[in-house]
């Protein structure tokens, strides 16, 4: 039994020597991940985001990290009316590494693409109409590497300054949204 212990040993030292994170010790840390989840109802006629995917690409440097993000949510209907947006954006944070979970707080800003679409009956085509606005998006990122691979979950306030809808007459007003999603990515 004795003897058993102590040939455990220097396994148990060469597991403990691997480090969790290869690239705990560099600078620069590019990475490029997909994302998918949700955000919520802003309060509209109907729900621009609903489900979306897209993907992210960025680097960290000392942990400042800075990057470009795009995410398309499928939106939703009124039931004539289906809406949809695009959210294409640039996102700066500063990266906290701890041992086999890394927190990066980060705030996102970018242009928000909202897109109305509405039959106009049988014969006629149906009627599109987009809206531009920016997107301020503050948030925090949880991920969890094992090895170049990571997977991280991300949870942001969604901030619509100064909205008009594309109707005459509306003005303009401040909307919030909540979303989510769950990324995999891989660190080069």
């Amino acid at each position: 039994m004795k003897r058993a212990a102590i040939s455990t040993l220097p396994v148990l030292a060469l597991v403990s020597s691997i480090s969790v994170d290869a690239f705990a010790d560099r600078p620069l840390e590019p990475e490029i991940a997909a994302r998918v989840g949700a955000a919520t109802y802003p309060g509209w006629i109907a729900n621009p985001f609903g489900f979306g995917f897209g993907g992210r690409a960025g680097t960290s440097l000392y942990g400042f990290y800075g990057g470009i993000s795009a995410l398309y949510y499928l939106g939703g209907s009124d039931g004539s009316a289906g809406f949809h947006t695009l959210l294409i954006g640039l996102e700066a944070g500063y990266t906290i590494k701890l041992p086999f979970l890394r927190i990066r707080p980060q705030v996102g800003v970018g242009n928000g693409t909202f897109t109305e679409t509405e039959p106009d009956g049988a014969l006629n085509p149906a009627q599109t109409t987009s809206v531009n606005n920016i997107y301020v998006a503050p948030g925090v990122v949880v991920m969890v590497p094992v090895g170049p691979i990571f997977l991280g979950v991300d949870a942001n306030a969604l901030l619509l300054p100064g909205f008009t809808l594309a109707v005459p007459g509306s003005s303009a007003k401040t909307d919030a949204s909540f979303s989510a999603h769950g990324q995999v990515g891989v660190r080069f």
